[in-house]
């Protein structure tokens, strides 16, 4: 169980995960980190795809095709659905870091205390993504007025473009729907290739730190039972897959108020003509005062944790 200043917080993941991801091939353009904007926490604690300590549990599902819901819940009111932006996509020849098949060989401990805010979070994950070689996480400015699953969206992209990986395109409405209801009952979204969900998070950089950086042996992943267990860094390698041809969209869902806080829902598929994105990361772009693209660690940039607390 992990204990945050002022709060009680519960880490539960759960992930579907057809398969072991291949690396991809192309370019990229490196680019200069710049400042990013405050970002906004959602309260509750936190569940996701793998856990570990306290009383956490997880779960996985099978794939289905999505059906109609309720749609996404956040802040700010639904966009007009926008043509998918599938045209080409840049596909690094090397990538940045480590990507699937590779794992991080450990976990990037916590210090519970800097978890407890968005701000704090972020930091950590810059800590964590230096340790891996790769550059800050430098968000859009328009992110605190983002839903929760469009923060999803944009996190998890800049996990893979900032280290050389094609974008997922964006988020289409059945898929949203289907993630929401996912959301909404503590499991997986079973949108199409690989889904991860995660509940208590006190804001969507949490809920990214635990998908990417404490999803090893010994971390917050339950189904990561024994050092060599496949499903050991499964959230990860869901997030970071790049075997699926052509672009690929996502479904997103959050909930709140929940038995163990807020909980969040995240599944990918690959793009079949059809379905219009209500949020692109094409259309997300503008936001950012540099297009974000590989993100190599520089001589510049240096990360201080705060000393972990009991």
């Amino acid at each position: 169980m992990r204990t945050f200043v002022g709060a009680l917080a519960v880490v539960v993941m759960a992930m579907t995960w057809p398969g072991p991801p291949a690396n991809a091939t192309g370019s990229v353009t490196p680019r200069q980190p710049v400042p990013g904007p405050t970002t906004t926490t959602t309260s509750g604690t936190t569940t996701s795809g793998t856990t570990t300590s306290g009383t956490t549990t997880s779960s996985t599902t099978t794939s289905t095709t999505p059906t109609s819901g309720t749609g996404t819940s956040g802040t700010s009111p639904t966009p007009t659905p926008t043509s998918a932006p599938v045209t080409t996509v840049s596909v690094p020849s090397a990538v940045l870091g480590t990507v699937p098949p590779a794992n991080p060989a450990a976990n990037c401990a916590p210090s519970w205390a800097q978890l407890s805010t968005a701000a704090g979070a972020l930091e950590l994950i810059d800590y964590c993504r230096a340790q891996q070689g790769v550059g800050p996480l430098v968000l859009p400015s328009n992110f605190g007025r983002l839903t929760v699953p469009e923060q999803m969206l944009v996190i998890i992209d800049l996990e893979r473009v900032n280290r050389g990986e094609a974008p997922v395109a964006g988020l289409t409405r059945p898929l949203d729907r289907q993630a929401q209801r996912a959301a909404a009952a503590g499991i997986d979204p079973a949108i199409g290739f690989g889904d991860i969900w995660e509940g208590g998070p006190n804001s969507t950089a949490e809920a990214d730190y635990g998908w990417m950086y404490d999803d090893g042996y010994g971390g917050t992943n339950v189904d990561c039972t024994t050092p060599t267990s496949q499903r050991c860094w499964g959230h990860r390698d869901i997030i970071l897959a790049d075997n699926i041809p052509g672009a690929m969209v996502a479904g997103a869902g959050f909930k709140n108020g929940l038995s163990h806080g807020s909980s969040y829902a995240f599944g990918v598929a690959g793009y079949a003509p059809g379905p219009r994105l209500v949020f692109s990361w094409a259309g997300e772009l503008r936001y950012f005062q540099v297009p974000p693209g590989a993100e190599p660690l520089g001589p510049e940039h240096s990360y201080q944790r705060v000393p972990a607390s009991s």
